[in-house]
């Protein structure tokens, strides 16, 4: 009887340090291969000319409400090993380097000091380079998603848009459509998505959407 109760008591208070450090949600990681003698791309503080790769990291900050301690930084984990911490005011980053592996976040707090727990895996293969066709840019566009039409809409685009298309974090392409503005997405399920826009120069774009 006493084992049991120590047992349980250890259970909880196992459930209080989780709850008490809130972790990052929605990670997601992107590997863009910039091509040989394609535009310049800005990645990590710096601009790069191909053949070059940027790994681009988005996650969402944790619900902090939960919680006394503050917030101070996140640290990106790949395969287990620590790759690099981040600022708490930052929701990205960019790494000028072609990063695979198993990805995960923690996010660490002070007063009380701790880490949280992980975030969501996310996996990238190692199967570089990725897209050799294509050249990222800095995207220059806002992207919706209307629930009542079932629409992923573009709006204030400055390209001329030649395909619209729509990957899970999986890597999985779930939509595609030749229309300018949006594509139609009729078994949508919650999660973050990738949209990738391809104009009349075939060249590419990215941008994240978290569709609810």
């Amino acid at each position: 009887m006493k084992t049991h109760v120590l047992v349980l008591i250890l259970t909880s208070l196992s459930l209080n340090v989780f709850a008490q450090f809130p972790a990052p949600t929605n990670l997601s990681v992107v590997v863009d291969y910039v091509e040989l003698g394609g535009e310049s791309v800005y990645c990590g503080g710096t601009h790069l000319n191909g053949p070059a790769y940027c790994t681009r990291i988005w996650w969402s900050a944790p619900d902090t409400s939960s919680t006394e301690a503050t917030l101070m930084q996140y640290n990106i984990y790949i395969d287990g090993n620590l790759r690099l911490s981040v600022g708490k005011n930052f929701l990205s980053d960019n790494i000028c380097d072609a990063l695979t592996g198993t990805f995960y976040m923690t996010a660490i707090y002070a007063n009380p000091a701790g880490e949280s727990v992980a975030s969501n895996e996310v996996v990238v293969s190692n199967a570089l380079p990725i897209g050799l066709i294509e050249k990222t840019t800095d995207t220059e566009f806002t992207v919706l998603f209307d629930e009542l039409t079932q629409k992923v809409k573009i709006e204030h685009c400055i390209y001329d848009i030649a395909a619209i298309s729509l990957y899970n974090l999986s890597g999985q392409q779930v939509a595609t459509s030749t229309h300018k503005d949006y594509l139609i997405l009729p078994n949508w399920s919650s999660g973050i998505y990738i949209v990738k826009i391809t104009d009349v120069q075939n060249r590419i774009y990215r941008s994240k959407i978290q569709i609810n």
